[in-house]
């Protein structure tokens, strides 16, 4: 599992109505942000990239997803500094894990 949905019944106080509706809202709203991240970085946008990272971290940190977390971090950190070519492979690792986590997010909301 890459998703640890503590931090949200923490936040939500364990209210399951609103931590679900979260997370409908998460798979419904991110999708854009990571396609942003993902044409920025097909133009070598890199102040885009690195405000699109950003965005994306806090929910990283509510889902309780650390290696997505890591990856958008290195993203942000070297798009500023070394530029679009050296994000290369965690925009790809990252491209890889979205869909992971969705599943992951759907069957969650499935057997819940």
């Amino acid at each position: 599992m890459h998703v640890d949905l503590a931090h949200l019944d923490q936040l939500f106080q364990n209210d399951r109505a609103l931590r679900n509706e979260w997370i409908e809202l998460y798979l419904q709203e991110t999708p854009q942000y990571f396609e942003q991240l993902t044409e920025a970085h097909r133009r070598g946008d890199v102040q885009a990239m690195t405000h699109a990272a950003h965005d994306l971290k806090p929910q990283a940190v509510y889902l309780g997803c650390t290696r997505m977390h890591a990856l958008l971090s290195t993203i942000e950190e070297h798009a500023g500094t070394r530029g679009a070519l050296a994000c290369e492979d965690a925009i790809a690792e990252l491209a890889a894990l979205r869909p992971v986590i969705a599943e992951e997010l759907r069957t969650f909301l499935q057997r819940a």
